[in-house]
């Protein structure tokens, strides 16, 4: 990093809300530095590799408004085509001048006496800043499974976000522990050239059609047109935005109907009894992520794949024993997902020594997910009960930085040195959000959804439109400041 002015604002992440934030900072002049642990940009999207690796968002709504892409290679963007997209993002606005890599942060406490942040790094420099704002990200961290032996396996295993690409799974026994978003993904493109193939599932998910395919030339030619891109984007954001007042409330006709018919593709789609029987959910649609997929189903298909519903007691070192049998293995491929806790679990230190893991330890919560009491000029991009079920994260992402950049300009305008949320401000938040909360599919069933006090922690409630709403404009009586 080449920079002649020490940085105003520090960004942790440099993922795709890390690099929006930096790009606003960047516009409106004010010095930043964005440090990333990883050797390159692209958070999710470059330690993500595994086979089949895509997004489930249509490619022309998962770009920013500010930059859209008129030559997407289809329908549905897969992890390259992403992260290429980010980086040409970046070379094109000259962000890499801010970006330190390889860069780990160990800790953040905030000075009371100036209102300012200590920033320290693994290597045990200190970063000094007026602002600091969080894009890690909440899901980011692998999570391994809860069970006895872990690590006790002789052959390869890895998680799915840290694909070992080096492991030969041609001709192998091969264990996937879970079926989740990246597990259907995976897994068809595994089960072909392995011996054999065991998912093992604690749980089933609704699976949906994925209307994918390459845009043909002359779609692309079309997308050259600003207007016809926006018209287009528009068009999937309304029919996106839709499906959410159709499906996710609570006994919505429209949501028993889509459950009906993903019953009847089941029984089209697996031959096997049993194993229709196993991927079948017994909850409503909706209530734990929903997943895109054509190819998922026919690999259960297979002869040599099988779906383990029996649970899991031990990892071996020959293989995994479920509470019936012991099952001998090659490689062992964990599916677990990540630990939701994003900026919580790193020891960030606000006003009183207080620090933020303590105060998020049973139940995240942030004011429309980005400030946090106690924590003044702390910022939080994509944090708690700002995640979506059925929409595209770069709406939120915009909403969250251009919301930040307003309480910047209106803590210089106002000439505040700090400014920290109301306890009164968050609790009534909640209890707004409580009520939208209450209609909603999400209670039930038990999902990584539901913290320890049974409420949502990680979906934002309502319309995408009403988040823009609620975020155009900070209220400076929500917050206390420090002149």
């Amino acid at each position: 990093m080449s920079s002649t002015r020490p940085p105003e604002v520090v960004i942790i992440g440099a993922g795709m809300s890390g690099l929006c934030m930096g790009i606003e900072l960047q516009q409106a002049g004010i010095p930043f530095v964005i440090l990333e642990k990883s050797p390159r940009l692209g958070g999710t999207w470059w330690e993500n590799t595994y086979p089949g690796c895509a997004c489930d968002v249509p490619s022309h709504l998962y770009a920013f408004s500010f930059a859209p892409k008129p030559d997407w290679s289809r329908v549905y963007p897969n992890q390259p085509e992403i992260l290429r997209y980010l980086e040409q993002l970046t070379d094109d606005r000259g962000l890499l001048e801010h970006i330190r890599f390889g860069v780990e942060v160990r800790s953040a406490r905030y000075r009371e006496d100036d209102c300012r942040w200590d920033v320290e790094l693994d290597d045990g420099e200190v970063i000094d800043a007026a602002t600091l704002v969080s894009a890690v990200g909440a899901l980011h961290r692998p999570k391994l499974p809860d069970l006895a032996g872990l690590g006790a396996f002789e052959g390869d295993s890895f998680h799915s976000a840290k694909w070992d690409h080096d492991v030969d799974l041609r001709g192998k026994r091969i264990g996937v522990i879970g079926n989740a978003a990246s597990a259907v993904q995976f897994v068809p493109e595994i089960a072909a050239d392995a011996k054999e193939l065991y998912v093992f599932q604690r749980s089933a998910h609704w699976i949906l059609p994925r209307f994918d395919g390459e845009y043909p030339g002359w779609a692309k030619r079309l997308f050259r047109s600003a207007t016809w891109q926006r018209l287009y984007r528009t068009l999937i954001y309304v029919w996106m935005e839709t499906m959410f007042f159709l499906v996710f409330r609570k006994g919505a006709l429209m949501g028993r109907l889509f459950q009906w018919g993903l019953t009847r593709r089941l029984e089209t789609e697996i031959t096997d009894p049993t194993t229709r029987a196993a991927v079948l959910p017994d909850y409503t649609l909706g209530c734990k992520r929903v997943l895109l997929s054509n190819d998922y189903y026919p690999a259960l298909n297979r002869e040599n794949v099988r779906v383990v519903t029996d649970p899991l007691i031990e990892e071996t070192p020959r293989g995994l024993l479920t509470d019936r049998e012991d099952i001998e293995l090659d490689a062992i491929i964990y599916a677990t997902g990540f630990d939701p806790m994003g900026i919580g679990a790193l020891k960030v230190h606000g006003r009183g020594g207080q620090e933020l893991s303590e105060r998020w330890a049973r139940s995240p919560r942030a004011h429309l997910g980005v400030t946090v009491p106690g924590f003044p000029n702390l910022y939080v991009l994509l944090g708690p009960n700002t995640g979506l079920g059925h929409n595209s994260v770069m709406w939120m992402v915009e909403c969250q930085v251009d919301y930040v950049m307003r309480c910047m300009r209106a803590q210089r305008r106002h000439g505040l040195r700090s400014l920290e949320v109301k306890e009164t401000a968050l609790a009534s938040y909640y209890d707004q959000l409580g009520r939208r909360l209450e209609n909603k599919v999400w209670s039930d069933c038990q999902s990584w959804y539901l913290r320890h006090d049974g409420l949502n922690f990680a979906l934002w409630p309502s319309s995408t439109v009403r988040y823009w709403w609620e975020t155009r404009s900070p209220r400076i009586s929500d917050f206390h400041a420090v002149r």
